[in-house]
Parts: structure tokens; sequence; C-alpha cells
């Protein structure tokens, strides 16, 4: 039991961060073994490589503990070729599994010795242990380090003899089972299609009726396998509608073939994904800024593969759930999000208004993930939030690239006009992108007519160059000094237009490297029936018959924005027939006023900046041999966030739901109101603006300083503020290191001395902390730029 009792506290030290490396040094030495092996596992997780492996060497002496040495092996098979001179480690196990008595602990050095060099005769060594020994235990454990290693077939009959025990070993052996099972039906279902697709291909080449053409681009296999599976089930699955329910029968067929088409797209990237009706309805709304059933967060995949929030939106059930960024969804209703596509977990988060959906959180500095229960609501995205600071500065914060986001800004510049503001900080953090010709639109409000914004690449379509264009005039703003925050969330249409503000010498650019989206994908509708809504197939102009395909209406300029083409609104005339063609008629069931249909969303192009780079990430090898990912745009100014880290993340986490604190921010607001409001928005950065802050401080018993409590505060602080000013309080000045150093330099190119802005003032002559360096980085011309 010791050994997930120390992964635990390990993965915890980690998260501490950096700055608990020099503790760990100092105590190791002195350390019992199980402490060490801890020890060990943080500092691979903090990438202290070199003291993590010389640890894990020192703990195969023989005259440590036998499970100590056992798991110091496996963590080597695990981490050897990540770390320096793995040929030196593989010689130090070989040595260990040549002396020593211990069979277990010879049967793990084997394992190790596998996962680093691959070669088979280790993994004989493995299959042999397990076939001669007579210890029954110890033949469950050599299969069970078999199959890890991917060789079930061997060791199917152990792992089937324990796989239903109530124990951790019944459960590795289920999941093993589960994983073979999946890998055989995979590896089945390609070589029949590989079958079928042979045979398709020689008909076509005898000519035989029916066959696709050669040459014609069609796959050329049918879909005789699935049609099987579905008729198999049908009549075998427990789980399958009786004969005498051709309705429920249907509906399940259908639902099969929508979870085969999600299959069918699972892996080709992170964001191809296959829509069914509702969830392209859902889609189109987001993008369209229209209202939707859900909690209302803006997420992503993190770094990690993580379906995470990015940040809960004013006055949604995330935000009332007091949901923060970085926070993983592990699971929705009992669902686990882990390795599912982006889209799909996001419409398991959308339903009716007024319905409720449990999900499973973690949040850095908690011990366990936690269920939460939120009630969904009425979504309507905003794109824009804006203000104006102190010293004339105009702030924009971009939450998304929807539909109406020029629009929005532009209405937002308008004001700045009107309030005298004489710079412009644009907030991209955490904004994940949306429609690119918005990104279009926006470098045109500040870029010349005819400035290159973005150019794509793809395989099958062809690539374009998009420029700026003449839109509305935003007066003396279109040149007023700009500055673009950014960070890890920035990503897709947001790199588009950083990029271009940057290369083109418009703005700079300040706060952290940016995520590395460099695609671009488009949505094809697939209108097939039944999966899509009733429509009637026409003999249009240009054709001879009924084409069995519904057509789209030609592409039009929805000028007033009704989605319907007026008498004078431009389109695409697509057929050359000199006049506008509608889309063919169709039964609009859940009365939205357009087509519903399937569709798959891909990616199809790169796209370049002005420059020719993309940032797109790639995966690159660094200077000690791992895989990294790599690209995105770098800040003019890389400016570190100044969050708590480490072990003040857990203690304030654990603080912000201590009755004492939440009575006090209580306090604050019942007895002076006006002023509590007052405090968040600026508080002077002194805890003596606090009424009895001292007292309060003490009463909670923390190790956190004053000005760490005072963070946590100000957090709470502006949450309520803005519960009660019914909008979010933007911009905090005081507490948001990259907004500071955003100011300074609009500041600065404005022609403006802070020293002459009081609220500025604590700014003076403050050192601005950058990120820190990859300690291993990128080889040299592997950077993963210009790819």
């Amino acid at each position: 039991a010791e050994g997930p009792r120390v992964w635990q506290q390990a993965e915890r030290l980690a998260g501490l961060g950096p700055e608990s490396v020099p503790v760990i040094r100092e105590k190791l030495a002195a350390a019992p073994p199980w402490a060490r092996l801890g020890f060990a596992r943080a500092l691979l997780g903090l990438k202290e490589t070199e003291l993590a492996r010389s640890t894990l060497l020192a703990l195969l002496d023989p005259s440590l503990p036998s499970d100590v040495r056992v798991f110091a092996a496996d963590q080597l098979g695990i981490s050897g070729n990540s770390l320096s001179e793995p040929k030196a480690i593989v010689e130090r196990i070989t040595r260990l599994q040549a002396e020593e008595l211990d069979p277990r602990l010879r049967i793990h050095a084997w394992r190790a010795l596998y996962g680093i060099t691959k070669e088979n005769a280790w993994r004989r060594q493995i299959e042999e242990a397990m076939k001669s020994t007579e210890d029954p235990n110890l033949r469950t454990e050599a299969a069970l380090l078999l199959a890890d290693a991917g060789f079930v077939d061997a060791a199917k009959p152990l792992l089937k003899a324990v796989k239903d025990e109530p124990s951790e070993r019944g459960r590795l052996a289920r999941t093993l089972l589960d994983r073979a099972t999946m890998e055989e039906n995979a590896m089945a279902l390609r070589n029949e299609v590989g079958r079928l697709r042979k045979e398709a291909e020689k008909a076509a080449a005898a000519g035989a009726p029916g066959a696709a053409p050669a040459g014609s681009g069609v796959p050329g296999f049918d879909t005789s396998l699935l049609e099987e599976i579905l008729a198999t089930l049908l009549e075998a699955a427990d789980a399958a509608p009786g004969g005498r329910e051709p309705g429920a029968r249907e509906k399940w067929v259908r639902e099969r073939l929508e979870g085969a088409a999600h299959g069918i797209v699972t892996g080709i990237d992170p964001h191809t994904a296959f829509f069914d009706l509702k969830e392209r309805d859902d889609w189109i709304k987001g993008i369209q800024g229209e209202s939707y059933g859900g909690i209302g967060a803006y997420v992503e995949i993190d770094a990690d593969g993580w379906f995470s929030i990015k940040r809960p939106m004013f006055g949604s059930p995330a935000w009332d759930a007091e949901l923060r960024p970085g926070d993983r969804v592990l699971e929705i209703d009992g669902w686990a999000t882990s390795g599912e596509a982006i889209d799909v977990i996001i419409s398991r988060l959308k339903g009716p208004a007024g319905t409720d959906v449990v999900i499973k959180v973690h949040r850095k500095g908690w011990v366990e993930a936690r269920n939460m229960t939120l009630r969904r609501a009425q979504i309507t995205v905003p794109s824009t939030w804006s203000a104006v600071l102190p010293g004339d500065i105009g702030y924009v914060l971009l939450e998304d690239f929807s539909a109406r986001a020029t629009e929005e800004v532009t209405r937002a510049l308008a004001g700045f006009r009107e309030a005298g503001v004489k710079a412009v900080v644009m907030d991209l953090r955490w904004n994940g992108g949306g429609l690119l010709d918005q990104a279009v639109g926006l470098a045109s409000l500040f870029l010349p007519p005819g400035k290159t914004v973005v150019s794509t690449k793809g395989r099958t379509y062809r690539g374009y160059t998009k420029a700026t264009e003449k839109v509305a005039d935003v007066g003396a703003l279109a040149k007023a000094p700009l500055v673009v925050l950014v960070n890890g969330g920035s990503a897709s249409a947001s790199e588009i237009l950083a990029g271009a503000l940057q290369q083109h010498g418009r703005a700079k650019l300040v706060g952290e490297r940016t995520f590395g989206k460099g695609s671009v994908q488009v949505v094809l509708p697939l209108p097939v029936m039944p999966f899509c809504e009733p429509w009637t197939d026409t003999v249009r102009d240009g054709e001879r018959a009924r084409n069995g395909r519904y057509d789209f209406a030609e592409d039009f300029d929805d000028l007033d924005g009704d989605g319907k083409r007026g008498p004078q609104e431009p389109f695409f005339d697509r057929n050359q027939n000199g006049r506008f063609d509608d889309a063919e008629p169709y039964e609009d069931r859940n009365g939205n006023g357009r087509f519903d249909s399937p569709a798959v969303k891909v990616t199809v192009y790169k796209y370049h900046l002005p420059d020719g780079t993309s940032p797109e990430r790639v995966r690159v090898k660094t200077a000690r041999g791992r895989e990294i990912w790599r690209g995105g745009i770098e800040p003019d100014i890389a400016v570190k966030d100044e969050i708590p880290e480490g072990w003040k993340v857990e203690a304030a986490v654990l603080l912000a739901e201590n009755p004492l604190f939440k009575a006090y921010v209580d306090r604050l607001f019942e007895t002076d109101r006006a002023g509590a409001l007052a405090l968040a928005e600026a508080d002077g950065g002194d805890v003596a603006s606090y009424p009895g802050f001292a007292e309060f401080h003490a009463s909670l018993g923390t190790p956190l300083t004053p000005m760490d409590v005072r963070w946590i505060l100000r957090t709470r602080l502006r949450l309520r503020a803005s519960d009660l000013r019914g909008a979010p309080l933007l911009a905090d000045w005081e507490l948001d290191s990259q907004l500071q150093r955003a100011i300074l330099r609009a500041l600065e190119e404005a022609g403006t001395d802070p020293a002459t802005i009081p609220q500025y003032r604590s700014l003076l002559g403050k050192v601005f902390e950058a990120p820190p360096a990859d300690a291993d980085p990128p080889l040299p011309g592997n950077g993963g730029e210009g790819k």
C-alpha cells in the first residue's frame, strides 16, 4: 500500500513547482527509502531528471526493501529513454537481474529492460517465468507485466482468471483485456476494409456493373461489414429493442450509426469531428452568437490533454459555481471526458435550460476531484467587454471570434473615441479563436487596406490569401498605440490577428507564448436521410434530372443579417444562370429557419502569417532526447502571470472555502457596500485599506502572508462586485502583472508619464518576471516555427 500513497504525495509535491526542488535536495540524503522514491518521482515531474536518475539507480541497492527496489526498477523502465545515458541504466539493471535472488524483482527488472530496449529476449524471460514459477501470485504478476508490455495473448488465461477479483490486480487485468479487445476489433476492421477495397478495385478493373470507376477518387468499398454488425447486434444484443418495436429499432440503429460516424473521425487530428443534428445546431448557435442551453464557460483541451475550463462566462452557471481557469472536467454525468473530441464533450455539457448536469472537477490544490451539480441556463455568448482605464487607456476583452466580433469591437472603439482614449489594450488571453474572416475584419480596423493578414495552404482545397479591407472609420484610434495581451490560451484566429498586427509593426504583444493552432477547419454538411431533416430533390437549372443530393442556397452577402437574401444583396452565381438559386425545399422540423443535417468538421488548411511562418504546434526533439510540443507566437515582451504557485495554491483553495473568509466578505458589503465596491475596483496595494484586516488575517491561522490573502480577497470581492453591478469587473491592474506591463507600454507609446496617474504609481520601478526558460530546449533548427 506504500506505493500508491507515495505516488499521490509525489504528485502533490511536484505540483508545488520549482520552489520545492531546494527542499527536496536538502532532505533527500537523510530520507527513508520510500520517501526517496517519492522524491525521485516528484523530481521527474519537475524536470530535474539528473537528480531523479541518480536517486532511482541508488534505490536498486540490495540492502533496501524489495518493494522499493521493484518500484525503482519500474520507474526506470518507464522513464529510462528520457533520461541521460540510457545505456548505463540498462547496464545497471542487467547486472541487477543477473545477481538478484528475489524472483519478483528479477521479473520487474526484465520488464524494465524490455521497456527501454524493446529487445525480445527480455520479454521471453518474463514469459518463461510466468510458465515455470510455482508461486500463483508471482505467475499472475508476470502475466500482468507481460500484457502491459503488449503481449496479451500469452497472458490471457491468467488475466481472465483474476479479472473479476475486487482487487487492484483484478482491475488491471480487466483494463488490459479491454484494451486488447479494442485493438483486435480495430485490426479486424482495418483488415476487412482493406479486403473490401481490393475486391472493389478488382471489380472496377473488370468493369463490373455498379463498381466505382477507376481513378474516380471514390474509396470503392461497400458497407456490408457495418450492416452485418448491426444485423448481428439487433439479433443478439440484449440491449437492442425487440422486433415488435420497429420505431424503437430504427432509432437504436440510427444512434449506433452516428456512434460509428464519431468513431471514424476520431484520431485524425484534435479538431476533426462529426456533428449529429443537434451538435451541428449547437455549433452554429455558438459561432453565430446565438443562445443555447449550457453551463456558460470557455473551454479547451489543455497542454496535457485534459478538457479544461479557460474562463467562466459572467453570470452563467459556471460563474455561479465559481469554476476557475485551469479547472479540469474529468466526467460529465459519469461519462469520462479523457480522450474524447472537444466538440463531443461540449455537446454533453449542453442541454435544455433548467436541467441539471453533474461534472467531476479537479482543481490544482485539491487532493481529490469533486462532483459539482450545475443547472443549465440559456446562454448568450458575448464577444467583447470593454472599459476605459485610468490614463485614458481603452481596454477591450475579446472573448471569441464569433460572427459579431468585428461589429462589437468597432462599437467599443467608438465609445473609446467619445471618452478621449489615447491608447488601446486588446486582451486575447484565453481566446481560442473562431471565424477567420472576423480576424481579418479586426485587423482591418488597425491596418491600412491591402495588408496581408493570413494565407492558407492545403492538400485538396485551393489556398488563398486574406488581406485587410476598408472598414468602418474608427478615427485616430486606427493609428493609436496598440498593445495586445496573449498567453497559452490564445489560439487560432487569436494568433492570426496577433501575428498580423505584430509582423506589420502595428502592435506589441505582451504576455506568454500562444498555443500554436495553425490549422483551419471547414464544416461540410452531410444531408443524408434519415439523419437530416426531410427535403425534396428538385430539378434545378443545369440539371437534366434530380441529382440525388441536397442543393444548398447559393452564397450571398447577408447585409441586413436576417438570414434571407434580399433583392439588393450580392450573391455568388454558382451555376452561372444569371439569378439567385435558393435552397431546395425542406421540412423545418425544429423551426430554426435553416436546413439541419449532420456534418463533419475537417481540417483542410494550414494557415501562415504574413511572413510565411505558421504557428502550428509540432512535436520536436529536445537536447535530452525528449519529445515536446513547440509552436505558437512569441510575445515581444514576455511577462509571467503572477498568480500564487506551489503550496500557496492549495492553501489558497482551502482558505477560500473557510467560513471565516466568506463571513468577512459578507461583512464588508453589509456594513459599507460603496466602500467594498471601491475596494474591489482598487485598494492601492495596501492591506490596511481593508477594515480590521490584521485581526481577520490572524483569525485565519494561515501560513499565507497578508499580501497572499489580499490576492484571494480581491478575487472574491471582484466576483461579488461583478454580480452586484450586473457586468464583469474588468482589468484588475493591481494584481494582473501582464496587464500592468501592457498598460506601461501603452502609456509609453502615448507619451504619458505613469507617475502622473495615481493608480499606477505603485508600478514605477517594478521588475516584471518572464516565464521560466525551458531547461531542456529544442535542438537547434528544430523549434517548430515556420513549418
